[in-house]
């Protein structure tokens, strides 16, 4: 079981190396294994990844679907903090695609999440992806 996490730990950071394949791959394996278990971070977590990969491979539509998915099943599991995460994404994904007020919408949202939590670390990362992309 702890294996679906450290591949999901690893997934996440492929994708923050740029190795969008790799990490697309495990994320899909990680994501898939998760659901079937029943671990809620794990599978959150490969589902975000998954997501964020589709998207810098310009398949928006999915990447927001696998995003969603995210959110449902770390908030079933109470993981506010990483669904927040995830939520940063999907704004990101729509700043990208020029859908301003979405992305505005779900941006605030996330701060205000991370702030609210006292993730300050977090949210200067957040404040810094958003200025940058």
């Amino acid at each position: 079981m702890l294996d679906d996490w450290y591949r999901a730990a690893e997934a996440e950071t492929e994708l923050e190396a740029g190795a969008v394949e790799r990490a697309l791959e495990l994320a899909r394996s990680v994501a898939e294994s998760s659901a079937r278990h029943g671990l809620l971070l794990s599978q959150g977590i490969a589902e975000r990844v998954w997501g964020v990969a589709l998207s810098r491979l310009d398949q928006t539509g999915p990447a927001l679907d696998h995003l969603e998915c995210s959110i449902a099943v770390l908030q079933s599991g109470g993981l506010e903090i990483q669904s927040t995460r995830t939520r940063l994404q999907q704004a990101l994904i729509w700043k990208r695609q020029q859908q301003r007020t979405l992305a505005e919408r779900c941006y605030e949202r996330a701060c205000n999440e991370l702030e609210q939590y006292g993730c300050i670390y977090a949210l200067a990362d957040a404040i810094k992806r958003w200025d940058s992309t």
